[in-house]
């Protein structure tokens, strides 16, 4: 595993403007899931600590981004009720856990992960209502327009 630098920003100051490196932290996700305890693919405790913390400090920010996603759909819209609690469900597995266990460093990476996968399936979905809405309203305006030279 190589070596990154976490940054633990609870409040957002200083992360506010970030990019998110989803391509980086999708193929981290999909590692994690691969390793399996006590098997060949395990890695040390050290390195499954740092990928959840990684990925826990990834799933803030995604939450973040997510609910901006949101902020154009009307508050009674199915899709945003879904969502809504798919992060707020995200947030409630990323608190501490009261005590850890041993060997628990993997299957904390491993739920992170599965976290990341969720939240990156409600930012795509809103990506493609988004997507579906600008192509709707360009058919609007070309039909309001009268012009029968439709793009395809």
């Amino acid at each position: 595993m190589t070596h990154a630098i976490v940054l633990h920003d609870p409040t957002g100051t200083r992360t506010a403007d970030i990019p998110l490196d989803r391509k980086r932290l999708e193929r981290l996700a999909a590692e994690v899931l691969a390793w399996r305890q006590g098997g060949m693919a395990a890695p040390s405790p050290a390195d499954a600590d740092t990928a959840a913390l990684q990925l826990a400090g990834y799933a803030q920010l995604l939450i973040a981004e997510v609910r901006a996603a949101l902020q154009h759909l009307s508050v009674n819209d199915p899709a945003r009720a879904r969502t809504e609690i798919t992060c707020g469900e995200a947030l409630r597995r990323l608190s501490p856990p009261a005590f850890r266990r041993r060997g628990g460093d993997l299957i904390r990476a491993q739920k992170r992960a599965r976290i990341v996968q969720a939240l990156h399936k409600a930012l795509d979905e809103h990506t493609l209502l988004d997507q579906a809405e600008l192509a709707r309203a360009a058919a609007d305006a070309w039909e309001a327009e009268g012009d029968l030279r439709r793009p395809s």
